[in-house]
């Protein structure tokens, strides 16, 4: 999980892996106070929404003019915040993502 963070911090992507009650397990790059509460929060309540209608949430996208956050479950306990602010750095987080041998 955290060769994830590594692999992200050497295309110069901001990323953290978060447990879902809000504890930050590490992170490539200083997280401002309470940013992990605040992650963690908004990703449960988007999976509890998404839980209603039957499905759960795999990842949430914020956009934010020339950046976006993204938040998506690595497993039951964990999430993983990036920060990403080119196609570049989305290409390196999709290829983080994949399992190993693919």
């Amino acid at each position: 999980m955290f060769e994830i963070l590594e692999r992200l911090r050497n295309h110069g992507v901001m990323a953290a892996v978060i447990r879902r009650d809000g504890v930050i397990q590490g992170s490539n790059f200083n997280l401002p106070d309470g940013i992990e509460s605040m992650a963690s929060f908004g990703f449960n309540i988007s999976d509890a929404l998404m839980r209603e209608v039957k499905d759960e949430a795999a990842e949430l996208i914020i956009s934010a003019g020339a950046k976006s956050i993204l938040m998506r479950s690595l497993d039951e306990e964990n999430i993983l915040l990036s920060v990403i602010s080119s196609k570049e750095q989305y290409e390196a987080y999709k290829s983080a993502l994949e399992p190993k041998g693919e």
